[in-house]
């Protein structure tokens, strides 16, 4: 089962970041991986609480 999961993004252009980005990274992922399990994608989003 996954833990976590931590990524190192590096900007490929001079930018900043608007608002709070946590929540939109998570809906983001959990979108990934319900197209590919949709089953996993649903464990994860109510492990989250």
């Amino acid at each position: 089962m996954l833990l976590s999961l931590v990524l190192q993004l590096t900007p490929l252009t001079t930018s900043r970041l608007r608002g709070p980005t946590g929540r939109d990274t998570q809906a983001w992922f959990l979108r990934r991986i319900q197209e590919h399990d949709p089953a996993l994608a649903e464990e994860l989003h109510a492990a989250n609480g």
